[in-house]
């Protein structure tokens, strides 16, 4: 058999010898621009990939968020910490409030009502299983707690009990001034008052679904909900404000110095002389919640959070953000991660910003054909394709799940992963659904790529290999018994293909294109190496278990990204960038780019 070594450095010779370029001026060989250097950096602005419904501040760095998935989260200043819940991770808490950090409330989904004293949550049984959307005290000892079918919940200290509404259509915002001045707001253009006594209806000048209301005193009253409608009463009546979009409005707030909307496509409003502006931030998605302290306001929204301080609005971030699993792209803009629990993340001008894709099994990998032509595979037999919105392929199952997609083209795309039925390998050809595809191998399979339709390559499991050749797939010869956790390759500028595998206790493994042959290249390290890419002069990136990553030219370097975090998945985008990405199971998430300097 023959060495490898030899092989590659005669490919790094090939590529080398294909940099020079034809005279176009008859003056000789006219030298190429050098390539920009590439360096490795870790991406510090992810987004949280958390969706929060309701924030709230007791200080310039003391905020409490509540979302999606029974997050809460608490910001210290320098990173988000989530805090634990009782509830099923996916259950979400619509609304909180509180007068201090150790003194707070959440609700949410199926009457579901906590509270929390700074360290841990005691949930509070309800006389209801509707959902409730917004809870609100007057820090005296008041709490009333609204929602879906007009229900009016209200705490005496011991018990939470019904009060008597006059309304059944859901209901949304809640806001008072006192015990004995509280308005609700929600579906239809409704609004009811609380005198002390009993609520009564309010007349109002829209139809429109209110879904927030906040105010500065019993005179200054606003509310504000779908296609952008605000509403302000004045102590007297309610009346229609113009207003700068028609995206619907899902927050407001009065405090820390301004009174705050936000809504719909990272939509912030601020109130300025008496007329609502659009406020210029760096959001795209929805935002949810609004609340301010002193001169700081905070703003909460599907993996956004805001900050306004001196005037400029900036994106909080740090901790808290879910594993990542898999990356994909062709180039950084429009670059997919998947991550844990169902979401992704998707660069788009510039920033990072998180997706659900509406299911909640964690998402192993990713790769596409175009920014709105992509798949993602996970956990419980997951096999989704997104075409500028997402939506599942296969229904979730119980057992099994998928670990690897790839595809030579869009109508041919393959996943394999654990046995999901009778097999562990599904192909999709001509996006007319998903088959299974007979072969001779039980066990898991982690990794498939190729160079074309009929030259694709699966490992797995106790080091196996199978090949497809356009119409089987065959085992190949195992040159190992370690588990194999991916593969990839690259054609040099001969056009010559190269094909590598790697997996358990660091060993890579190269195919011999001629002879077909898989070889055991030096042991790169003791660690599971469970990523491939390659990159800018056909250099080998394998990243791992504690944050490894190994660098082979003709030997193996270490490269120290400055992580322990396991590091899942890898990809290389045009230009010969890399990106990694990974994280462990305490929510912490970690990516990194080698690009340009």
């Amino acid at each position: 058999m023959r060495s490898y070594r030899f092989i590659w450095l005669i490919c790094l010779a090939g590529i080398a010898a294909g940099c020079s370029s034809d005279s176009d001026s008859g003056n000789g060989p006219v030298a190429p621009e050098p390539p920009v250097p590439l360096v490795w950096r870790q991406v510090d602005q992810l987004p949280g990939l958390f969706e929060f419904n309701a924030i709230l501040a007791f200080g310039d760095d003391d905020v409490l968020a509540a979302g999606n998935d029974a997050v809460v989260a608490r910001w210290d200043g320098t990173r988000w910490t989530v805090q634990p819940t009782d509830l099923p991770s996916y259950a979400r808490l619509w609304t909180t409030w509180g007068t201090a950090i150790d003194n707070t409330v959440v609700a949410g989904d199926n009457g579901f009502i906590a509270r929390w004293n700074g360290s841990t949550f005691a949930t509070d049984p309800t006389p209801t299983t509707v959902d409730l959307r917004s809870v609100w005290g007057d820090g005296s000892g008041t709490l009333l707690c609204i929602g879906d079918g007009g229900i009016v919940l209200r705490f005496d200290g011991a018990a939470w009990s019904r009060d008597d509404s006059v309304v059944e259509t859901p209901l949304f915002g809640l806001w008072g001034t006192s015990a004995s001045d509280v308005y609700a707001v929600g579906v239809g253009g409704t609004i009811i008052h609380y005198d002390g006594s009993a609520w009564s209806v309010q007349s109002t000048p829209t139809d429109a679904l209110l879904a927030a209301i906040s105010g500065t005193g019993p005179s200054d009253v606003y509310a504000v909900g779908n296609s952008g409608v605000i509403l302000h009463y004045n102590g007297a009546a309610w009346s229609q404000m113009s207003s700068p979009t028609g995206n619907v409005l899902h927050d407001v707030h009065c405090g820390g110095g301004n009174t705050t909307a936000v809504g719909a496509n990272g939509t912030v409003l601020r109130l300025e002389g008496g007329n609502w502006r659009e406020a210029q931030t760096e959001a795209t998605l929805s935002l949810y919640g609004v609340a301010g302290w002193d001169q700081d306001t905070y703003v909460v929204g599907t993996s956004h959070v805001l900050r306004e301080r001196g005037g400029e609005w900036s994106r909080i971030t740090g901790g808290a953000t879910r594993p990542l699993y898999d990356v994909w792209g062709t180039t950084l803009e429009g670059a997919i991660a998947a991550g844990s629990e169902g979401y992704v993340l998707q660069h788009q001008g510039g920033l990072w910003n998180g997706m659900w894709t509406g299911v909640q099994q964690k998402l192993n990998a990713v790769h596409g054909f175009a920014p709105d032509d992509m798949y993602a595979v996970g956990d419980g037999g997951r096999i989704l394709h997104y075409d500028g919105r997402w939506f599942a392929q296969t229904a979730a199952s119980q057992t099994g799940g998928f670990r690897d997609v790839w595809g030579a083209s869009r109508d041919d795309v393959w996943a394999v992963g654990e046995r999901v039925g009778d097999s562990n390998i599904k192909r999709n050809r001509s996006q007319a659904g998903w088959t299974t595809v007979n072969h001779n191998t039980s066990g898991t399979l982690y990794g498939v790529w190729g160079t074309s339709a009929s030259d694709v390559y699966t490992v797995g499991w106790g080091g196996s290999i199978l090949h497809w050749d356009g119409t089987q797939w065959y085992p190949m010869r195992k040159p190992s018994n370690y588990a194999l956790y991916d593969v990839t390759g690259y054609r040099d500028a001969g056009g010559d293909w190269h094909v590598f595998a790697a997996g358990l206790a660091g060993v890579v493994i190269a195919l011999d294109r001629t002879t077909m042959l898989w070889e055991v290249l030096p042991q790169a390290t003791s660690q599971d190496l469970i990523a491939l890419a390659v990159g800018r002069g056909g250099v080998l990136y394998a990243a791992g278990r504690n944050g490894t990553v190994m660098k082979w030219t003709d030997h193996w370097e270490s490269v120290d990204l400055g992580t322990t975090r396991t590091l899942w998945g890898a990809h290389t985008l045009n230009g010969g960038e890399v990106l990694l990405v990974g994280g462990d199971g305490d929510g912490t998430g970690v990516m990194f780019h080698l690009g340009p300097e």
